[in-house]
């Protein structure tokens, strides 16, 4: 009977071995992305692939855009419509043709057709009718259920 027993055991044990090791991931040609081949810095805070197939990744300095080959660098500038309001990209959330950022100024969208922007601050009672500069706009966390909606964790609400 002991002998039936580890001899079940032993086959119950082959086959989770069996299993893990066809369920892991097979990488053939990755690849290292730093600042030396396109990141602005070498840390990043949140990195997400979007339905289109790029890498999104959200550094201190800006937006970046991985298409397997090149890094696409996305930054603030003086025009809000095509730029980032702030550089410090705290988590990424692609959906369908936008992607979601929380950044410590607020949240920023980004449209992947024509790659212009809308940006928000938010307030208790909602967002707010103009953007500045504030110390309490950090969007720490970005959830997309299955229903799609997306959810936003903040700080302060």
């Amino acid at each position: 009977m002991n002998r039936l027993r580890n001899i079940a055991v032993l086959l119950c044990f082959s086959f989770v071995i069996a299993f893990s090791a066809y369920s892991q991931l097979k990488f053939d040609k990755p690849v290292l992305i730093t600042k030396e081949n396109g990141l602005p810095v070498n840390e990043f805070l949140s990195v997400k692939k979007g339905e289109d197939g790029f890498i999104w990744i959200g550094t201190s300095e800006g937006l970046c855009r991985f298409d397997g080959l090149q890094v696409k660098v996305i930054q603030e500038g003086s025009d809000l419509r095509y730029s980032l309001f702030d550089n410090a990209i705290i988590t990424v959330q692609p959906a369908k043709d936008n992607i979601w950022l929380g950044t410590d100024q607020g949240l920023s969208v980004l449209n992947t057709k024509d790659y212009s922007f809308r940006h928000y601050q938010l307030t208790n009672n909602g967002k707010t009718d103009s953007l500045k500069r504030r110390f309490d706009q950090p969007i720490n966390t970005m959830y997309k259920d299955k229903a799609g909606n997306i959810w936003i964790g903040t700080r302060n609400m």
